[in-house]
């Protein structure tokens, strides 16, 4: 038995993706950056393929964030923009 996780990939064009793009301008001024992260997540793949819906990963950290080490952190500068856009919904 393998315990290798395939790759997840998914279309940016996709409708919900197109939706994020509007609101991360709306809200931030600027167009989201859509990375390759290299990660494999098996969970999302598997939505997609039972859902037979696209799947979209949504993320706020940094690059050096460090998730799933021992240093794991999240950014002050995304807590604050992250307060300050509920604030604005408010």
């Amino acid at each position: 038995m393998s315990l290798r996780a395939k790759p997840w990939l998914t279309d940016i064009n996709d409708p919900p993706y197109k939706a994020e793009r509007r609101a991360v301008k709306t809200a931030f001024g600027a167009n989201p950056d859509f990375i390759w992260d290299g990660s494999a997540i098996p969970a999302a793949r598997m939505f997609q393929a039972i859902m037979l819906k696209s799947v979209m990963i949504f993320t706020t950290g940094a690059a050096d964030d460090g998730e799933h080490s021992q240093n794991e952190k999240i950014s002050q500068f995304h807590s604050f923009v992250h307060l300050r856009y509920k604030r604005r919904e408010n």
